[in-house]
């Protein structure tokens, strides 16, 4: 049964993904309940929850949350969506023994959440089409599960919230995926 429910959730994702990618690239908006969002609340939870899938998975899970963070507009459920995925993504690219940080903050006008991992890292090259649509990176296809969708959809999520996001990797180190959010006024 809990295989079951396990796949029944994987299929799920795979064609709200499908189906986001295609508003993506027709123009429409993922984001529709933009309000004043509490970051600070919102990441707790968030590192809560995940937390326990890293010590699950024997990896170090650290948690640096700024106690001042501004709010921002924001959509809440996709805020969530957007710091899952890049907190998944580093858990299932991190060995047994590793080490996955969440940090907020605010950095010249603007609220970061960066993810950190010290997990396989991205060769250099694939750098540059990690945000692609149905690209996954090459050097380890075993941990790749899923549509290949979730970069491309996060990057195109925190575009819909004026904001950037930025990815430094060395293979063998980990990687850092930082999204940069503008403060209300």
């Amino acid at each position: 049964a809990e295989l079951i429910m396990r796949s029944q959730e994987t299929l799920f994702h795979m064609v709200r993904n499908i189906l986001d990618i295609e508003k993506v690239v027709s123009g429409a908006s993922l984001s529709v309940n933009k309000l004043s969002c509490d970051l600070y609340s919102l990441l707790h939870e968030i590192a809560e929850t995940l937390s326990v899938q890293a010590n699950s998975m024997q990896i170090s899970f650290f948690s640096e949350i700024a106690e001042d963070l501004p709010s921002v507009t924001a959509d809440p459920i996709q805020m969530e969506r957007i710091v899952t995925n890049l907190l998944s993504n580093a858990l299932k690219y991190t060995t047994a023994g590793g080490k996955v940080w969440l940090r907020a903050g605010v950095k010249e006008n603007e609220v970061f959440i960066s993810v950190e991992d010290t997990g396989y890292g991205i060769e250099s090259e694939e750098l540059l089409s990690i945000f692609e649509h149905f690209r996954r990176g090459t050097r380890h296809k075993d941990k790749a599960i899923g549509s290949g969708l979730g970069l491309a959809i996060t990057k195109a999520l925190v575009e819909e919230h004026d904001g950037v996001i930025e990815v430094e990797s060395h293979v063998g180190v980990g990687s850092k995926f930082t999204v940069k959010l503008p403060i209300i006024d």
